[in-house]
């Protein structure tokens, strides 16, 4: 086990063909103790992993953990660059992810796409934006979808970006669950979304409830962060407009 970060050292092996991972390829200093508690909490079902290296996560994934979501930190960018195949190969089926807060490095990261299509491949996780809104882009990632800000999908093939505006908005949620989630984030509470809506207050619970489930998510605040962001298109503050492909 020499060489593991303590979070992957604690796991019992003969477990670990069972354990779903979130996987963090950086140092300590870049996904933190407190990080990877904040990833914990909000995730309780989901094993948190901090590796130092690609090495480390093709070990890792060797020795049979289940990785349903990758996160590659910023420093390592040329890196990722240069070896995307390698990365692709370590994460085995989960989904890869770059997470940033230099906003320029995520840049890099969608110009290199046009010339490496397999980099389209790789989504974003901004760092530098409020937490309700990277947990919900966390969230996607865990889900088995990538997010993309607006303004890097130029950046990827022509086909890959067809294929994102194509899913610009979650189809798993219906009309309605819109209307009831657009409500959540506006503030109101189950009482005045019923009576704005001529509905029961018991068929706004069921509603919330279904919207929760199918965007994965544990809270409405959760879910009205993430509406906002999606629909405003401004995550952090930022003129973008999000898009989340599977």
């Amino acid at each position: 086990m020499k060489g593991f970060s303590q979070h992957y050292s604690d796991l019992k092996l003969e477990n670990t063909s069972e354990t779903q991972a979130l996987i963090l390829v950086g140092s300590l200093q870049y996904f933190s103790d407190r990080l990877i508690e904040t990833f914990k909490a909000e995730f309780a079902s989901i094993t948190v992993i901090r590796v130092a290296s690609l090495t480390e996560l093709a070990e890792v994934t060797a020795r049979g953990v289940r990785a349903i979501a990758v996160v590659v930190e910023e420093s390592k960018i040329d890196h990722l660059i240069d070896f995307p195949s390698a990365y692709f190969d370590a994460a085995k089926t989960a989904k890869l992810a770059l997470a940033y807060y230099e906003e320029s490095i995520a840049e890099r990261l969608a110009a290199a796409s046009v010339t490496k299509p397999d980099l389209a491949n790789v989504g974003f996780l901004p760092l530098h934006v409020q937490m309700d809104v990277w947990l919900s882009v966390l969230n996607l990632l865990i889900r088995g979808k990538l997010y993309f800000p607006q303004e890097f999908v130029a950046g990827l093939s022509t086909q890959n970006a067809e294929d994102a505006a194509l899913e610009e908005s979650p189809s798993e949620l219906t009309a309605r669950e819109w209307q009831v989630l657009g409500l959540v984030a506006e503030g109101l509470q189950n009482k005045n979304i019923a009576s704005t809506l001529s509905l029961s207050e018991h068929t706004i619970k069921l509603h919330i409830h279904n919207i929760l489930k199918k965007l994965g998510m544990t809270n409405r605040t959760s879910a009205a962060a993430w509406y906002t962001s999606f629909k405003q298109g401004k995550p952090g503050g930022r003129t973008s407009r999000s898009v989340s492909r599977c």
